[in-house]
């Protein structure tokens, strides 16, 4: 999949009535993170934002939010920053646009994240969400990342990798130059770019497997009611099913530029 083809589909997803139902006319467009329990797919997402902020220890300075979609992950960073010192960039014009009305005050960009328009030392810190398996490369990314990163400065991203087995050319998933066959290996990438402290952890569980079972129940209960036709629902446990044949883990990461 070419990459205008893939962002026209990320495009009308996201604005899709169904979607935007699902996760409450919020703009996030995550799988969230489920531990503690939240109630609905807007709170889990809230909550993936702050597990990654979490592994930020001074939320001081500037904040790059990389790949920033309809700009929901950027609009609850201003419950941490100031609007003036949060940047977030895209590719997509039409995602640009809503991020500019979800995050007033904030500075858009359209930008590729393996190439950032910015100078040495900008930022005091980079946030990434489930982007960085799109990116031409994730290694490139990650060098840029820590040009842009003050000393000291932090990187944390949630990140998926996926299973060798999808060898279709849709780069909607499938990056080949990303694949990773270990986890030791995926800190390679974050080491050999300079990194230091890099820390993974897999919460395949509390995230994708847990926002596969909350959407799947969600699409059932609106199907038995009569509001989502049969097909439909069958489309999405057809869809979720393969992504979860394929997705291996669903990482949350942390690195230092030393």
């Amino acid at each position: 999949m070419g990459v205008q083809r893939m962002l026209q589909t990320y495009d009308a997803s996201m604005h899709s009535p169904l979607v935007q139902e699902y996760y409450g006319g919020s703009d996030f467009f995550n799988f969230g993170y489920w531990r503690a329990h939240p109630a609905t797919q807007r709170e889990a997402s809230e909550n993936l934002v702050d597990a990654l902020l979490a592994l930020v220890p001074e939320k001081r300075g500037r904040i790059l939010d990389v790949g920033c979609g309809l700009g929901a992950t950027t609009r609850h960073l201003l419950k941490y920053y100031d609007p003036a010192r949060v940047v977030g960039i895209n590719i997509s014009a039409v995602q640009l646009d809503a991020s500019r009305r979800n995050a007033p005050g904030a500075t858009f960009a359209a930008m590729d994240a393996a190439r950032l328009g910015f100078g040495d030392a900008s930022f005091d810190a980079l946030l990434s969400v489930e982007a960085a398996f799109h990116f031409v490369t994730r290694e490139d990314f990650a060098r840029e990342a820590y040009r842009v990163l003050k000393p000291g400065g932090r990187l944390v991203l949630s990140d998926i990798i996926f299973r060798k087995a999808l060898r279709r050319n849709n780069r909607q998933l499938w990056v080949p130059e990303n694949f990773v066959d270990s986890l030791d290996a995926y800190c390679d990438v974050f080491l050999r770019c300079g990194f230091s402290d890099v820390e993974v952890a897999d919460v395949t569980r509390d995230s994708w497997k847990a926002f596969k079972r909350n959407s799947l129940r969600w699409g059932y209960q609106k199907m038995r009611a009569g509001q989502m036709p049969v097909r439909t629902y069958a489309g999405f446990v057809f869809a979720w099913s393969a992504i979860d044949f394929i997705t291996r883990r669903y990482l949350l990461v942390a690195a230092r530029k030393a």
